[in-house]
C-alpha cells in the first residue's frame, strides 16, 4: 500500500510539475521558411492572391485526394476564403482567409483550425537581384493551456518541413510563368475545378 500511494503522489508530482514548466513555456510560436524565386514580385504575388492556385502547390493537398474544398467571397485580396474538410486526420478541417495585403509586398491570412485560437499566416515578397524572396511564416498563440505550449514547441518540427515542401514546389510554378510584370492570370483558368459554380 505504502508503495502504491508513493506512486500515486510521484505521478501527481510529475504532473504538477510539467503543468508549471509548460506555463514557463514561450505563449507565442511562429514557423518561418523561405525561398527566393526567379520572378518579380508582381507575379509572385498575383499567384498568391487567391485559392485559386493554392492546391497546386500545398503540401497537404495530396495528402487526400478525396478532401471537400468549399470557396467564400472574392476570387482574391482581402475576403477570399477557402474552407476543407477531410475524414483523414493528418488532413482534418479549417478555413483560410485573407485578410489584408499589401500589393506585390505581402498577403496576410488567418488561419482557423479546431481546438486552436485563430493563427496568422503571413507570405512577405521581398525583391532580389534574382527575383523574389518568399518568406512563408505563421505565428500561434498556444494560451495558457500548458499542454497547448508544449504542443508548440513540436510546431517547428511538424510544420517547417510541410512549408519546405510547399515552397519547393510553388518555386517552378511560378517560375514558369510568362516574366513580364505585371502578369495577370485569367481567372478562368485558375480557379479549382472543384470550386461551387455560379
Amino acid at each position: 500500500m505504502k508503495i502504491l500511494k508513493t506512486l500515486f503522489y510521484g505521478v501527481i508530482g510529475l504532473v504538477a510539475a510539467l503543468a508549471v514548466i509548460g506555463l514557463a513555456l514561450p505563449r507565442e510560436v511562429r514557423i518561418e521558411r523561405e525561398i527566393v524565386i526567379a520572378a518579380p514580385p508582381a507575379t509572385v504575388f498575383t499567384y498568391l492572391n487567391g485559392w485559386q492556385n493554392f492546391n497546386a502547390w500545398s503540401p497537404w493537398a495530396a495528402l487526400d485526394p478525396n478532401t471537400k474544398y468549399t470557396y467564400e467571397g472574392p476570387l482574391t485580396g482581402v475576403g477570399a476564403k477557402q474552407s476543407w474538410s477531410s475524414e483523414m486526420h493528418s488532413v482534418g478541417s479549417g478555413s483560410q482567409q485573407i485578410t489584408a495585403v499589401e500589393p506585390d509586398q505581402s498577403i496576410t491570412i488567418q488561419l482557423m483550425l479546431p481546438d486552436m485560437a485563430p493563427s496568422v499566416v503571413t507570405q512577405v515578397l521581398t525583391p532580389q537581384d534574382e527575383g523574389t524572396k518568399v518568406v512563408w511564416a505563421m505565428e500561434a498563440d498556444m494560451g495558457l493551456n500548458p499542454l497547448n505550449r508544449w504542443f508548440g514547441l513540436l510546431l517547428p518540427k511538424f510544420i517547417g518541413p510541410d512549408y519546405e515542401k510547399g515552397l519547393a514546389k510553388m518555386k517552378p510554378l511560378i517560375e514558369a510563368l510568362p516574366k513580364t510584370e505585371p502578369v495577370a492570370i485569367p481567372m478562368e483558368e485558375a480557379k479549382p475545378a472543384d470550386a461551387p459554380q455560379p
